[in-house]
């Protein structure tokens, strides 16, 4: 069925709402404004999804998408949106899911939008199937599927790094490196993942393997260090699992482990990276903000908006990856405890810490919330809180779990600055924050870290 529709407004994940008779209708790739020839693929007792057939009348927010693949590709969601009005979509979300504290009056600081809108991701992932002939193609997901889209350039990273997959593709097809089929099990290559350093350039890049090593490896890695002089790094993953995890078992990897999944073939152990003077060591399998320079204006608000002047106190960062955002904090507190599961993480965490002499950076591995629970029992519990005054949280989309959330609401350390890049989590996580553990919210600011994607980058302060 066919109908003509005019697209409202953006839901939660980029897709366009109108309404046909009535019921809320899901328009992929819509632009709020549209006048769309639109059909009718999946009803349910209160919903129509629908694709796209024509642009009528297109919306004045409508651009022409710089790539090609856009609509196929499953990458992006808004590149054929205005920018400016990316970012008003985007505050009109974040004013949606925070609707009952907008209510009671707390504002929403106006989105600080990214410094670059295209070629500003640092990492890219690759996921790899085979092209004609059986050689390897590069590329992403189509949306809502495991059909790889091959792509040859992508305008949301750098064009090194572009310049560096299209060499790699080539050069492993040269030498006849087969691709991996996630329908047959069978083949060798399943991604390759590149990390470049916005600092000096510099890029690392890893093979992801159903097998332990490449056929030829070592004339493969000669070959691609003498085209790309940027490349300083290569490394072999070993991922035999049947997954959709890119580094399936890489929690406890440790740095320079010869028995674990994460093998160097040649070239440097790191590449370092810098946000706003403060270096980090980045590895392979380091969690590091994909757009640096937007990661320079949030750790900016971070530092002007935590910590208390009158009282020299200690922070906690409870999800601290190798140190990003609370690194550069350390000359603001008598210590920091910089908590991290992640081996390789907390291996880098100290590293970095001795390169920057914070002597007063202490990183501990495992569950936040169960070191945080130990060291509460080495110190009075009406003194904790007085010790430890801020705490940073940064966890991944899933947000904060139940025993976290119980530990902030009984401890009541006077201040959390908390991010994420998932907002419905984060709300409501907040909601019992403040509902069970008497918190205000002090600040609510987004930051746009993913241009022409739906995503947004939130930090809330929370303070008792």
């Amino acid at each position: 069925m066919k109908k003509v529709v005019k697209i409202e407004k953006l839901g939660g994940e980029g897709v366009g709402i109108a309404h046909i008779d009535g019921k809320v209708t899901f328009v992929p790739y819509s632009v709020p404004g549209d006048e769309l020839l639109v059909k009718i693929v999946h009803e349910t007792n209160s919903y129509y999804k629908a694709e796209l057939i024509e642009v009528l009348k297109p919306s004045r927010s409508r651009v022409e998408p710089l790539c090609p693949h856009f609509g196929v590709c499953g990458g992006c969601s808004h590149q054929n949106i205005k920018y400016e009005m990316q970012l008003e979509y985007k505050q009109d979300l974040l004013n949606e899911i925070f609707r009952k504290f907008v209510k009671d009056g707390v504002k929403i600081e106006k989105i600080t939008p990214s410094p670059e809108q295209f070629g500003y991701r640092n990492k890219l992932q690759m996921q790899c199937a085979a092209s004609r002939g059986g050689k390897i193609g590069a590329g992403f997901y189509k949306i809502r599927s495991h059909e790889v889209v091959e792509i040859d350039y992508c305008p949301l990273h750098s064009d090194p790094i572009n310049k560096l997959v299209k060499s790699t593709v080539s050069t492993l097809n040269q030498f006849k490196v087969l691709p991996y089929s996630e329908k047959l099990k069978k083949g060798t290559l399943r991604h390759i993942v590149v990390r470049e350093s916005k600092h000096s350039g510099d890029m690392m890049m890893t093979f992801v393997s159903n097998h332990e090593t490449l056929l030829n490896q070592t004339k493969i890695s000669k070959a691609l260090f003498s085209k790309n002089k940027s490349l300083k790094g290569l490394y072999i993953y070993h991922n035999p699992h049947d997954t959709n995890v890119i580094f399936e078992d890489s929690e406890g990897v440790k740095l320079n482990d010869n028995r674990s999944p994460l093998r160097k073939i040649f070239g440097d152990d790191f590449i370092t990276d810098s946000i706003n003077g403060t270096y980090f060591n980045i590895s392979p399998l380091s969690f590091f903000q994909v757009n640096t320079l937007q990661a320079m204006n949030m750790a900016k608000f971070i530092e002007e908006n935590i910590g208390f002047q009158n009282k020299k106190s200690s922070l906690i960062d409870a999800y601290s990856g190798i140190g990003t955002l609370s690194l550069g904090l350390a000359h603001k507190f008598e210590n920091v405890l910089a908590i991290e599961i992640v081996a390789q993480a907390c291996a880098l965490a100290r590293l970095n810490a001795k390169m920057g002499r914070a002597r007063n950076y202490h990183v501990r591995r495992g569950d936040a919330a169960e070191i945080i629970a130990n060291s509460l029992t080495s110190v009075k519990t009406g003194d904790f809180a007085d010790k430890y005054r801020s705490i940073i949280l940064d966890p991944p989309r899933a947000g904060i779990d139940e025993d976290m959330r119980k530990f902030l609401c009984d401890v009541k350390i006077p201040e959390i600055l908390y991010i994420s890049c998932n907002p419905h989590t984060q709300e409501r996580d907040v909601s019992q924050l403040c509902s069970k553990g008497g918190y205000k919210i002090a600040k609510i600011a987004p930051f746009d870290m993913f241009p022409q994607t739906f995503h947004i980058e939130n930090i809330i302060k929370l303070v008792q």
